[in-house]
């Protein structure tokens, strides 16, 4: 990594601010890689296989005390981060810091005591930039998480697949397995769907492991909204609202086309 890709920044707010933000980026693997400038923090990951994708940005406006005198892109270990980390409530303070000329990410945290641990950093490799999928998702459905998330983790019990299917009145999610199947219908106006938008029914299916670990970073995120296009073959979009305002995410989910 080069001089003049190394951001120097400092970032100091409650590390509820930062929590999910780590939690999407901990979906596809083990390294935390991210662009920063004074906007904020901005996150694009795309596992091997190219099933999935998760974009985040956290924003500046929302992180405490935030400041950037050169913006760049910056990567080291999630687990070390994650341990520096542990142990801190959502209230508690935490900064993350780099200096010029050392190729470091100081951590403070501020909990019962105050914590500081330094991250070697990873050799950043040559951008290359990830396409967002440019669909019309024409049908969403907006719906309250913490229910959507359990009737995912019981068709665990089935198979390792399911179908979403999104009509004008009721999103229904659809676990089949040789020995027995599993089926959850939300329909309008009930409290876990808050919307829904479609001019005509479309099912698809996807991965359930791919859903559930994305689920797992969701425990600040109060509502999902499911965006499908028209097609069956098209990936489903995620876009989570989390209690932290200044995170904006959405999530890529390519569709399993031999399911049936």
């Amino acid at each position: 990594m080069s001089a003049s890709e190394f951001p120097v920044f400092k970032a100091t707010s409650p590390f509820q601010t930062f929590e999910s933000f780590l939690g999407l980026a901990g979906l596809l693997g083990d390294e935390l890689e991210i662009t920063v400038d004074e906007k904020g923090w901005h996150m694009r990951k795309m596992d091997g296989p190219r099933v999935c994708m998760v974009n985040a940005d956290l924003q500046a406006t929302g992180i405490e005390e935030y400041s950037v005198q050169k913006p760049g892109r910056i990567a080291f270990s999630l687990g070390d981060l994650n341990h520096a980390l542990k142990g801190l409530r959502k209230t508690d303070k935490a900064t993350l810091e780099t200096r010029e000329g050392d190729n470091k990410v100081k951590v403070t945290t501020h909990g019962a005591y105050v914590y500081e641990a330094s991250l070697n950093t990873i050799e950043v490799e040559e951008a290359s930039d990830l396409p967002t999928p440019k669909l019309a998702f024409s049908i969403k459905a907006t719906l309250i998480t913490k229910p959507i998330q359990e009737a995912l983790d019981k068709t665990r019990k089935f198979t390792d697949h399911f179908y979403i299917e999104i009509s004008g009145d009721q999103v229904v999610f659809t676990g089949k397995g040789d020995l027995a199947d599993g089926r959850a219908t939300v329909k309008r106006g009930s409290e876990a769907l808050l919307s829904i938008e479609a001019q005509k029914t479309v099912k698809s299916g996807y991965s359930l492991d791919y859903l559930l670990e994305f689920f797992k970073a969701l425990r600040d995120a109060e509502t999902i909204q499911i965006c499908m296009t028209d097609s069956d073959s098209m990936p489903l979009k995620i876009i989570p609202k989390f209690l932290v305002d200044s995170l904006q995410a959405e999530y890529y989910v390519a569709p399993r086309i031999d399911v049936e």
